[in-house]
């Protein structure tokens, strides 16, 4: 499958590469836990979200893969201490290099911190630097990813997985109704039967990194919802937030709505 080309002035494919600043988007989107002030606390949403999913429901397992990490590690905080093992992919190199910088926390790595401070407050501790050891110890593996592949992480391969995490990744990638679901049912080729498929999605019209924009693939949540249980899944179950402000009145990104769902491998 060919990689998309956008429409002019929006950025897609492979034009991420040398025009996606991992910086610029971390500074963005996550420099306080409250986020990017135009997503209205999604942030946090999806914080206190995974916190209910892995903390308090307690989906746990050996092993987790991440799909489509970006630069980020925000999505791993809860899940990092319920599981021993966790792989992350990407398809950009320098977001890649920017979770390795952390990993090996080198002094250009971008600041976590307030936001693992975050997440340990909702666990009702404040060991920060516990759980910056326990994610940079869980994290084993840093792989590229592809979603125009139909094995998005080839030529690496692993044992089937027992979670599977993907964050605002398919709405980037897969710019048509029918890559969106093609890219799950491949995905879910990674996951054990009876394994958890665990989905952070805010489909938008685009978003912007800095001053330049990036496609997105704008769809219902009834659709997000059916293309998962197409690809095999069931025990639907789904965490859903609206949208308040004008689209109009964003300039930077252009969504409706957020859902973050779990969901059983058949």
């Amino acid at each position: 499958m060919e990689t998309p080309t956008g429409a002019s002035g929006i950025l897609t494919g492979d034009e991420y590469h040398g025009n996606f600043d991992a910086n610029t988007y971390l500074k963005d989107y996550y420099s306080t836990p409250e986020g990017n002030p135009e997503e209205e606390g999604l942030l946090p949403f999806w914080l206190n979200t995974l916190h209910e999913i892995f903390t308090k429901e307690g989906l746990s397992g050996d092993r987790l893969i991440d799909i489509g990490s970006g630069p980020c590690i925000h999505h791993l905080i809860s899940a990092c201490t319920k599981f021993s093992e966790i792989v992350c992919s990407e398809y950009v190199e320098d977001n890649r290099n920017a979770i390795k910088r952390w990993l090996n926390d080198d002094k250009d790595a971008f600041n976590w911190k307030p936001i693992i401070q975050y997440v340990c407050e909702l666990e009702g501790h404040s060991e920060v630097e516990a759980r910056e050891k326990t994610l940079r110890s869980t994290i084993k593996e840093v792989v590229p990813c592809d979603l125009y592949k139909n094995d998005p992480i080839e030529p690496h391969k692993f044992p089937q997985f027992d979670c599977l995490l993907t964050c605002l990744t398919v709405e980037a990638a897969c710019l048509t109704n029918d890559h969106w679901k093609q890219a799950i049912k491949n995905m879910s080729n990674y996951l054990k039967p009876g394994g958890t498929f665990v989905q952070i999605c805010e489909p938008a019209k685009f978003y912007s990194v800095g001053e330049k924009k990036f496609a997105a693939h704008n769809v219902s949540d009834e659709f997000v919802k059916s293309a998962v249980l197409e690809a095999g899944f069931k025990d639907l179950k789904c965490h859903y937030r609206d949208r308040v402000v004008n689209l109009n009145e964003c300039k930077g990104i252009q969504y409706d709505f957020s859902i973050v769902l779990t969901a059983t491998k058949m």
